[in-house]
């Protein structure tokens, strides 16, 4: 979906009708953006209205040799993490991380081999501690370095690299369970069947 020039001269101008079209054709995207996020509607649904102020007001500062998506989604992604900081005061113990994280990387397993659907990783990812997962959204889903990700929550690389190992690691003990679940339901029903 890509913006066209006129809707976005009239956002220049604060005109209510180019606003109304520009907030109607992305607010899902950035609601999607949100709730990965936050756990409630309500909160992303803030976030999403929090970004559109800041994307009006700041859309003169707009380089229309990026993405009008990407943009915004940038906007959405700060608006999230600066309102969990705020909010959530980031507490984490940083003792030994990086040997902890070393000594992981030779177990660390390739999750994104896994053939999953979205919605069922977004489940498993409620069940990440808060910090891990938002870490691991950075990383794995909004492409964020370990730099970046440690500038952004005032923690260091080596942290934000045991945050996104430690996500993997609970993820792959949730899919490993639940696969097994699934296996032993069908032996159940082969049994029952046979």
């Amino acid at each position: 979906m890509s913006i066209s020039i006129q809707i976005l001269e009239g956002c220049k101008k604060q005109n209510s009708t180019s606003q109304q079209i520009v907030y109607n054709s992305y607010y899902g995207l950035l609601l999607n953006i949100g709730m990965r996020y936050f756990n409630e509607i309500n909160d992303a649904k803030l976030m999403v209205n929090e970004s559109f102020f800041k994307i009006f007001t700041k859309i003169n500062s707009y380089n229309e040799q990026i993405a009008f998506e990407a943009w915004i989604s940038r906007i959405m992604i700060n608006t999230c993490i600066d309102n969990w900081r705020k909010t959530k005061k980031i507490k984490i113990n940083e003792i030994n991380v990086e040997n902890h994280y070393d000594e992981q990387i030779g177990q660390s397993n390739n999750i994104s081999n896994e053939k999953i659907e979205s919605e069922f990783l977004i489940q498993l990812l409620e069940k990440v501690p808060e910090v891990s997962k938002k870490v691991f959204l950075l990383f794995a889903i909004e492409g964020y370095s370990h730099k970046e990700i440690g500038l952004l929550l005032n923690i260091n690389e080596g942290t934000s690299k045991w945050h996104v190992n430690n996500a993997r690691k609970i993820l792959k003990e949730l899919i490993l369970r639940y696969q097994q679940s699934f296996e032993k339901k069908n032996l159940n029903i082969k049994k029952n069947i046979g």
